[in-house]
């Protein structure tokens, strides 16, 4: 059985009880705490204790489960950037079948449980500033309970992510076949997804030529991929294209080192950069 402690409303670290089913928790004082119980096959309970008024004295609770048909939704909230857990995050599922609703907070480990009855589909969604909202549905439960496990991930504004198709031939600015394929695979349903999302793109040349002929080839570049995605409906605004020539290299080649054509490729590049949010 899982224990999750919750203070002042925000997830803590999730505990595994023992075989007798105990498991001890160190409290902060001046807190008010809530511990749910969560055990596949059984309803979630929960119970409260506030360390406001206790002494420092050791203490113990107990809670009782009781069988049900409900299934347990287990989940993590991650960046879609880094991987890591986002703590903070407001996570709500809602039933569409009776409209109720359970909200939690994630903690460090970006953690959160839920009770998913059956015959109904829910709505789950993750909510916190500077990211973008990120909604999913939980298909129709089956009547057997069961446990599932579900990984949100959420875009922040500011995060850069490198599209690993994105190159171009020596001198040239047109889309290639495998960059459009990257287009459509990553960036185009990203801008569907979240329909408020703004983004900068970047580009990137390798370090031959000219510093001022670099950077009007990598603007160039960036263009290209702006015209690219209008002409599939995204919006313009939406969109902003920079050249940064060859100020930023993604390895050591720069003017006056020796490198291989794999070499100077990788810094042909585009990267989106996620300027705004909802």
């Amino acid at each position: 059985m899982d224990i999750r402690s919750v203070i002042n409303g925000e997830n803590q670290d999730l505990k595994v009880t023992g075989v007798d089913g105990s498991t001890s928790i160190c409290l902060q004082s001046e807190s008010e705490y809530e511990f749910k119980a969560i055990k596949e096959g059984y309803q979630m309970n929960s119970i409260t204790y506030s360390t406001k008024s206790n002494t420092g004295q050791q203490t113990t609770l107990e809670m009782y489960l009781e069988k049900s048909n409900s299934s347990v939704l287990k989940g993590v909230v991650k960046s879609e950037l880094s991987q890591k857990p986002i703590p903070g995050v407001q996570v709500t599922l809602e039933n569409q079948k009776d409209k109720t609703t359970q909200t939690v907070v994630t903690g460090q480990d970006g953690g959160y449980e839920f009770e998913v009855k059956p015959g109904a589909d829910h709505k789950l969604t993750a909510q916190k500033d500077k990211y973008a909202t990120n909604n999913e549905v939980i298909s129709k439960v089956g009547k057997n309970p069961t446990q599932y496990q579900n990984v949100q991930g959420m875009y922040g504004e500011g995060d850069i992510f490198k599209l690993n198709n994105i190159y171009y031939d020596l001198d040239k600015f047109f889309i290639r076949p495998d960059a459009a394929r990257e287009l459509e695979r990553t960036v185009l349903p990203l801008l569907k997804k979240y329909p408020d999302m703004k983004i900068e793109i970047r580009s990137h040349t390798d370090a031959r030529s000219g510093d001022s002929y670099n950077m009007q080839l990598s603007e160039n570049r960036a263009r290209a991929v702006v015209n690219y995605l209008t002409q599939r409906g995204i919006d313009a605004s939406r969109l902003v294209s920079n050249g940064y020539g060859e100020s930023e290299p993604a390895n050591e080649c720069v003017d006056g080192v020796q490198c291989s054509e794999k070499q100077h490729q990788e810094n042909r590049r585009t990267e989106f950069r996620i300027l705004a949010v909802k």
